[in-house]
């Protein structure tokens, strides 16, 4: 099934997945959504010119706290994980296991490839069960 053929959310995973491909250990770090240095792959999709255009955006953390501000992903009007969600149209559960440091082995959390490997193993598994 091509990426043209795949539903708006695995299509967007796809998109992720080959954009993650691209990027060097360094600028990535499953800990952050984006310190301004390195991202989580959620934070890069927020950069990925083809997701960013379809209204994934970072934004600044609603935070009480006045002494630190943080960024969070927005889709619409949902923020974090739940714009993970809605974006990629996936679950929670299916959100966590893709993006969140604990889901991987620490060796991975610096690992964009570990990310783009599960990402592609995902839709390999949900295109399998729908064809």
């Amino acid at each position: 099934m091509s990426d043209r053929q795949l539903p708006d959310g695995l299509r967007r995973l796809s998109i992720l997945a080959k954009y993650l491909e691209g990027q060097l250990p360094k600028m990535f770090d499953l800990l952050e959504w984006d310190c301004g240095t390195a991202a989580c792959a959620v934070g890069h999709a927020t950069a990925c010119p083809a997701l960013k255009a379809e209204g994934l955006r970072l934004e600044t953390a609603r935070m009480l706290s006045f002494v630190s501000q943080s960024v969070e992903p927005v889709y619409r009007h949902l923020r974090s994980w739940s714009a993970a969600g809605e974006f990629f149209e996936i679950d929670l559960i299916e959100v966590k296991y893709l993006f969140s440091a604990e889901a991987y082995h620490v060796a991975e959390w610096n690992d964009p490839r570990a990310v783009a490997g599960r990402i592609r193993a995902f839709l390999a598994s949900k295109t399998s069960v729908d064809a």
